[in-house]
C-alpha cells in the first residue's frame, strides 16, 4: 500500500533545505501569529509558555521557538498577510480559512512541507489509503534518503492531522480529508500565491487552480481575480486568464 519502490539517495541536495525536525502545535503557532499581527513581533515569553504545555525538555521549546519564529517572522508571507489582514479580521476566519493560512505560513517556512503534500495528493488521487513508507520513499527521493529526511515527516504528519487535512486511519496509514473550500479572499489569493512562489512556476491558468496537487486539500473558491493584492492577471488564449505573482508586492 502506497510504496513507491524507488531507490532513495542517502545524502540531501544542497539546494533542498528541510529545517523542520518536530512537530508544532497548530495552537501554539496560531496564538503567535495573532501576536505577530497585533504587535508585528513575537513575545518569546509567551510562545516559550505555550509550548511548555506540549514539552517538558527546554531544548525541545527553545527548538520550537525557533522554528515558530521562522513561520511568523521570516517569510514574505506573514509580512503580507500582516500588511494585509488585520487581527480582527483573522479572529474571524472560518477554521478551514485559518488553517489554509497558517499552511501558507508553514510551506513558505519549510518548502519540505509544500513537497510532501503535494506528494501525498498525488497518492491519494489513485487510491484513498497511504502509508508513511511512502511519504519517506517519495520524500526521500527529492531530499535524500537521510534521518533528516523522515525527521521532516514525522514532524509534520501530527500537524497535518491537527489541521484535519488527512485522517489518520490506524498506525502509520493515513486518509484523505474531503477538501474544503478557502471563502476568505485575501486567505484565498495567498493559497494560491503560495503554490505559485513553491512551485517556481512563471504563472498558472485560472481554469487550473483548483486542480493542482495543492488545491487538494483547499478549495480557493473565495479567489477574486477581479480584485487581487498579491497576484496579477493577464489574458490567455484559452480560459479565464493567467495568474503570477505581482512584482510591486
Amino acid at each position: 500500500m502506497g510504496s513507491s519502490g524507488s531507490v532513495r539517495r542517502n545524502i540531501t541536495p544542497h539546494d533542498k533545505y528541510i529545517g523542520i525536525n518536530q512537530r508544532i502545535p497548530i495552537t501554539v503557532l496560531d496564538r503567535a501569529f495573532i501576536t505577530f499581527l497585533k504587535t508585528g513581533k513575537l513575545n518569546r515569553d509567551d510562545v516559550l509558555m505555550d509550548l511548555s504545555e506540549h514539552f517538558t525538555g527546554e531544548n525541545r521549546r527553545k527548538k520550537g521557538y525557533q522554528i515558530i519564529s521562522r513561520m511568523v517572522m521570516q517569510t514574505g508571507s506573514s509580512r503580507q498577510c500582516a500588511d494585509l489582514l488585520s487581527p480582527a479580521t483573522y479572529l474571524e476566519l472560518s477554521e478551514p480559512d485559518k488553517t489554509a493560512l497558517l499552511l501558507c505560513l508553514i510551506a513558505t517556512a519549510y518548502p519540505f512541507c509544500y513537497e510532501m503534500l503535494r506528494i501525498m495528493s498525488a497518492g491519494f488521487r489513485v487510491q484513498d489509503r497511504l502509508n508513511t513508507r511512502f511519504a519517506i520513499e517519495k520524500m526521500g527521493d527529492l531530499y535524500g534518503g537521510n534521518r533528516a529526511t523522515e525527521n521532516a515527516i514525522y514532524a509534520l504528519i501530527p500537524m497535518m492531522l491537527e489541521m484535519k487535512i488527512v485522517d489518520r486511519v490506524k498506525r502509520s496509514i493515513y486518509g484523505s480529508v474531503p477538501g474544503k473550500p478557502v471563502s476568505n479572499p485575501l486567505v484565498a489569493e495567498m493559497y494560491v500565491y503560495t503554490d505559485i512562489l513553491l512551485s517556481k512556476s512563471k504563472s498558472i491558468l485560472v481554469d487550473d487552480v483548483a486542480v493542482r496537487p495543492w488545491y487538494f486539500y483547499r478549495n480557493p473558491e473565495g479567489l477574486n481575480v477581479k480584485r487581487l493584492n498579491l497576484l496579477k492577471i493577464s489574458e490567455s488564449r484559452t480560459g479565464g486568464g493567467y495568474l503570477s505573482i505581482n512584482p510591486q508586492r
